[in-house]
């Protein structure tokens, strides 16, 4: 499966994601490595980036909240591209 990015959360953190969830992914090394997997909502993705200390940027945190509250409603979102001009759009008039 491929990984794909969505956005950088920082300058050591990105956010990615594949079919089945958004991924965590840190600069290891010479790569780029998924560190969590989370399937589920948005609650579960802020938890974890809080428990790990992961502080996103000011842009990284706009992109955040306009995420929906599950992945497979962001999936079903990503997949029609209508996420991806919502939150191109909001980003830049902000």
């Amino acid at each position: 499966m491929t990984d794909a990015l969505l956005f950088d959360l920082n300058d050591c953190y990105r956010l990615a994601f594949d079919r089945q969830q958004w991924i965590i992914q840190n600069y290891a090394g010479s790569k780029w490595r998924g560190i969590s997997f989370v399937g589920g909502n948005k609650r579960v993705l802020n938890r974890i980036l809080e428990e790990k200390g992961i502080m996103p940027t000011e842009i990284a945190q706009a992109h955040l909240k306009r995420l929906p509250d599950s992945f497979l409603s962001w999936r079903d979102m990503h997949d029609s591209s209508e996420w991806a001009s919502k939150i191109e759009y909001q980003v830049a008039a902000e």
